[in-house]
Parts: structure tokens; C-alpha cells; sequence
């Protein structure tokens, strides 16, 4: 079969590859580990989706692809993945950061789309069809409201506080469960000596405390919330068009907790603004990236990298 749209959304910590029929049939849908995307080159990359793509299709050349991507955080590095995998794969393609799906998958054209998943980012489109972007700066220096910002942030308190000594056992005593270790000062060795991404993992561990009643870590989501709400805020500042922000990624997705935090913040920050949690799988967005690539219409709102 050759009449199919592949859309490939590539996460912080896992890939949804999609093929459609034109017609919108789901023909095959996996989602796979993204390993080897973080600091690759773009040929590097643009090998990684053309494997994807190939194992999704059996081979055979797919009608048009849309991609969705983590890491694509400026209109070059979407221009610069979009030439390569044009160079791999003589069909029509589109690039876009993965957050810029997330209002074609909800069915919205004028949308902000929010990422909460391992880390954090809000992404718009200008009126002129520019894109426009807000954090993504990874687990180290952002990534607020993201998973690993959200462990970082409340491993951070949880140390201060011992050092205080109002220590918040429940907090501690969740982070130290998840980590598989004994004591604070294993946890802080842990954390630093352990891959910065994996602090994702103990995101869970953050949200059973809020549940348990731990003020840190209720503190800690409340401010997740309003840091998510900020990165909205500023791409608007900076000329995103659209009301409605559409929320995807693994953690305000299945954790309600946050995206009410969120919501809360932007009654605050930015009234006229409504939250749409999206239920369905952004990779929807990319196919229909695919379908406007082949057409030769605007890619939501003139893709950066058309």
C-alpha cells in the first residue's frame, strides 16, 4: 500500500509513529523509544525518522510526512531537519516542534500548544505564520513544570528543608522510595551522579506526596503550574495569535493535579485564555501535518520549514 500520510511525534522520551490511509484509516501505529535523537546531527535525525517511517509502512513510500519534533525549538533547527529528511526522502515533508501538533491534533488552527511531559514549552504561530516559542530549555537550566523540572524543584526544597530542619517527611520519604535509596544525602549523590534526564522517572513520586499532604511538594506542582502558565504568557507577548491553549505530554495529561494549577494561573495571568487538555494522541497533529504537506496548503499556519 502506497496511499498513506505518516506522522511522526517525537517526544522527550518516546516516538508515536502513525500511518493513515488518505482516507484516515489507521494502518499501523507504534510508538517507540527515542534513542539517539538528543544532540544528534540533523542526517542523524533525519535517519532516525526515515527508519520510522520505513517500519510503519513496511517499506513501501508513504504519499507525504509530518513531523512533530522535541528539540525543534527555533524555526532553523525545524528548517535544518526538514532539508535533511528531504534529502532522505523524496516526498513531500513538514517539520514542526512537537508542541505545535498539539492544536491540529485538538481540531484548533489558532491555538498555543503547551508541552508537560519530561520537560516543558509553549510554542504559537504568529499572524504572519512565524512560529513563536517559550522555553524548551531542558532539564538543567529549565524545563519548569515538566517532569524533571518538577523532580529537580522538589528534591531542591525537600534538601533545604532538612537543612532547615522542617523537614517534609512525606516528601522525603517518597522521593527516597522512588530512587531506591536510604537517606537524603543518597538521593542529592543520586541525583547528580545519574543522568539528568532520568530525574522524569520520579515525577510520580512528586504528585504522590502532594497527595499524601506534603506542603513542599503541593507548593512545588502549584508553581509548576504557574511557570507552565508564564511560557503561555509569553508567547503571546510575543505576538502568538489564539485563546485556546491546548496541553499535551505525559505528565498534565495524567495528572490532573497539574493542569489545574495551570488553569488556575492563567484565570490569573491571562483571563481571555481557556485550557484544552488534549486526550487525543498528538501524533493525529502530525498525520494531519502530512495532509497539508502533500496538499500544498499552509502547514499549521505556514510551517517554518515549507
Amino acid at each position: 500500500m502506497t496511499d498513506l500520510l505518516v506522522g511522526v511525534d517525537v517526544g522527550g522520551t518516546k516516538t508515536h509513529v502513525q500511518a493513515r490511509s488518505i482516507d484516515g484509516t489507521i494502518v499501523e501505529d507504534r510508538i517507540v523509544a527515542t534513542d539517539g535523537w538528543r544532540g544528534a546531527s540533523d542526517v542523524i535525525k533525519a535517519g532516525l525518522v526515515a527508519s520510522w517511517m520505513a517500519e510503519v509502512t513496511a517499506g513501501a513510500v508513504p504519499l507525504a510526512i509530518g513531523v512533530g519534533a522535541h528539540g525543534c525549538d527555533t524555526a532553523e533547527q525545524c528548517r535544518g531537519l526538514h532539508d535533511a529528511l528531504s534529502d532522505r526522502v523524496d516526498v513531500p515533508c513538514a517539520v514542526v516542534n512537537d508542541a505545535h501538533l498539539l492544536g491540529a491534533a485538538a481540531g484548533v488552527d489558532e491555538a498555543i500548544g503547551l508541552i508537560a511531559g519530561t520537560g516543558s514549552i509553549a510554542a504559537g504561530w504568529s499572524p504572519a505564520g512565524e512560529p513563536v516559542y517559550a522555553g524548551g530549555w531542558g532539564w538543567l537550566l529549565g524545563d519548569d513544570g515538566g517532569a524533571a523540572g518538577l523532580v529537580r524543584e522538589a528534591t531542591r526544597r525537600a534538601l533545604a528543608a532538612h537543612d532547615d530542619g522542617q523537614e517534609d517527611e512525606i516528601l522525603s520519604d517518597c522521593l527516597l522510595r522512588s530512587a531506591a535509596v536510604a537517606s537524603l544525602g543518597q538521593l542529592s549523590m543520586s541525583m547528580m551522579t545519574g543522568p539528568g534526564g532520568a530525574w522524569a522517572r520520579h515525577c510520580p513520586a512528586v504528585f504522590e506526596a502532594a497527595e499524601l499532604g506534603s506542603r513542599i511538594a503541593t507548593d512545588v506542582i502549584d508553581d509548576g503550574g504557574a511557570a507552565l502558565a508564564y511560557l503561555v504568557a509569553n508567547v503571546r507577548r510575543r505576538g502568538a495569535v489564539g485563546t485556546v491553549v491546548v496541553a499535551g505530554g505525559g505528565v498534565i495529561v495524567n495528572q490532573p493535579r497539574l493542569a489545574s494549577a495551570v488553569a488556575a494561573a492563567l484565570t490569573a495571568s491571562l483571563p481571555e485564555a481557556t485550557l484544552q487538555v488534549l486526550t487525543d494522541p498528538p501524533v493525529q497533529g502530525a498525520v494531519a501535518l502530512a495532509r497539508r504537506a502533500l496538499t500544498g496548503s499552509d502547514a499549521l499556519h505556514r510551517s517554518p520549514a515549507r
